[in-house]
């Protein structure tokens, strides 16, 4: 769970826009490629073709497919703000400070900040002149705080790279693109054959 809302975090009013895909590569105990994709109040995250997990911004509502098993596990708003309200509680206020340090990354000059949250400190890549960021900020932002009196971090520009050392093993997330692209509702279909399970502590 932690290693979901890192991730996250790290991809991150009125909009000019209401849809977006953002695709990003992972290296590390996890490898291969997400892409999160943003449609109006819904959102879905594919993670290395293993995993989707489908969110209701409005109500919380959660759907997480496990593709290699065909099963799905449905959690509903009430219980997702019980456990990010134990998160937040365990994290306590998030900081972001510059390290002073600067890299190129592709075809983008990074300022390296550290973004530390729950005793963990990300080391982030940060473009201030990413194309479109702006407006990637406004609707990010809007996912983040919907229903949440929680302040979000003002990060200076895009998250190009971010890496974290979680339990000794290092994992790297690279940002391949972001962009507005029109997003059809059926990418937010849940595929038949998928069987449902018990989501594990509810004992439902």
């Amino acid at each position: 769970m932690k290693t979901k809302v890192l991730i996250f975090s790290a991809a991150c009013s009125t909009l000019s826009f209401a849809d977006l895909i953002l695709k990003q590569s992972i290296e590390g105990p996890t490898k291969g490629e997400m892409t999160m994709t943003v449609k109006g109040d819904r959102m879905k995250i594919d993670m290395a073709g293993q995993a989707t997990t489908i969110i209701d911004n409005k109500t919380k509502d959660t759907v997480t497919l496990m593709h290699p098993q065909k099963m799905l596990m449905k959690m509903s708003g009430a219980e997702m703000k019980g456990m990010m309200d134990q998160a937040k509680a365990a994290a306590g206020a998030a900081t972001l400070k510059s390290t002073g340090e600067k890299e190129k990354v592709g075809e983008y000059d990074c300022e390296i900040y550290d973004f530390s949250s729950a005793g963990t400190t990300t080391k982030m890549w940060i473009a201030k002149d990413y194309p479109g960021f702006a407006e990637i900020k406004a609707e990010m932002e809007k996912l983040m705080a919907q229903g949440d009196d929680t302040k979000v971090i003002d990060f200076p520009g895009m998250v190009v790279k971010n890496m974290i050392d979680i339990g000794g093993q290092k994992m790297t997330t690279t940002l391949i693109s972001a962009k507005s692209e029109s997003v059809d509702e059926s990418a937010f279909a849940i595929p038949e054959g998928y069987k449902e399970m018990q989501m594990p502590g509810t004992g439902k």
